[in-house]
């Protein structure tokens, strides 16, 4: 079953405490981007999906077909 993805912005730049992440180092599951660091403090924006981890471009391309059209 799909959730809804979770946007982390790096304008936000940490997770709440309460967080399961917020000091837990995250890179992204496709390209290995360094996405969250372990001082909770965003790096870059990321996305949590489906239990994974991904950085913003890498999201893109789930979302994309090879055309550029959304899914």
């Amino acid at each position: 079953m799909e959730v809804e993805p979770l946007i982390h912005s790096h304008i936000t730049d940490m997770l709440p405490d309460d967080h399961p992440l917020a000091y837990t180092p995250v890179c992204c599951k496709e390209c290995d981007a360094f996405c969250h660091s372990s001082n909770n403090e965003c790096m870059q924006t990321w996305v949590e999906y489906n239990g994974d981890n991904y950085c913003g471009k890498c999201f893109a391309k789930i979302l994309l077909d090879s055309d550029g059209v959304l899914k």
